[in-house]
Order: C-alpha cells, then structure tokens, then sequence
C-alpha cells in the first residue's frame, strides 16, 4: 500500500476519530521498528482508545513532538512518562506523555492470523523480547541469516 504523508495524516486521523469515539480500527503496518513481531506491509493492527495508563510490554500507537506517529512497545513506565521501544530496537525513546499515547493495540494480524494480549506469541514477546533487548541484535542477525538461506533455496528442494 503506498501512501503520501499527506494521505497518512488523513488515515491516521480516521483512526484517531473513530477509536476516540469508541470504535475499534484495523492499520497495516508501516516501517521495520516492531519486526521481528510485526512486518511491514504484511502484518496489521487493531486499535483502541487507550482507556488506562500503559502497561509493559503493551503496543501503543504514540505521537512523536514532530508530529510523527509511531507504533512502539512499552519499556519502561516512570514518574516521568513512558519509555517506548521497537521490537527491532535497543534504544528506549522517551520520556513520551501521556497525552502522546494516541491508541493501545488489542490484537495484531500476523501472516495472516490475529493474536490477542493472551497468545503465546504475543507473551513472548511481551515479556521474553523485552529481557533479551541487549541481546536483540545477535537475534535478528540470526534470523535475518536464516531468512537468507531460505530465500537461496530452489523451490521444490
């Protein structure tokens, strides 16, 4: 799907319009900042209206000072706000506040089924990816090699 910025802005004002009101929407995925969990282009989300102070380990879609939004995960949560991170990623962003936490996300799409807060999926990567963030980029060396090789393998092998 490709976007403009000033299309993206309409269509995440939509979303903001319509969870705000209550409604839950549906947003692919934009960006590499959660992969290993959610692919660009492959994978959605499903947001809500953020209904209570951010957890750890929960996705929120947050606004950035310079006006751009973002999905991230929840670090760490602080007096002085909340500390967000891509699953790709080990630097924290923050402090964001309160009022730059646009939705929460209930369920994700990946490969094409969805998972709520309860998977085994999204537990490990709730609890287990966030322990492992020093580490994470000797992971995603070690997937991005694997995903390498099945790509050199002729169909049929």
């Amino acid at each position: 799907m490709l976007i403009d910025a000033a299309g993206l802005r309409a269509y995440i004002g939509a979303i903001l319009s319509e969870t705000e009101a209550g409604g839950v929407m549906e947003m692919p995925v934009f960006g590499s900042s959660m992969a290993p969990f959610l692919i660009h282009g492959r994978d959605a989300v499903r947001l809500v209206k953020c209904t209570h102070p951010p957890k750890r380990g929960e996705i929120v879609l947050f606004r950035r000072l310079d006006g751009q939004y973002v999905l991230h995960r929840v670090w760490r949560v602080t007096k002085s706000g909340w500390y967000l991170l891509g699953d790709s990623q080990t630097d924290p962003e923050g402090p964001v506040h309160g009022e730059q936490i646009c939705c929460l996300v209930l369920a994700v799409r990946r490969k094409g089924k969805w998972y709520g807060r309860n998977s085994a999926l999204w537990r490990f990567f709730e609890t287990v990816w966030l322990v492992l963030t020093p580490v994470r980029p000797l992971f995603i060396a070690m997937l991005a090699r694997r995903h390498a090789r099945k790509e050199k393998v002729p169909n049929g092998a």
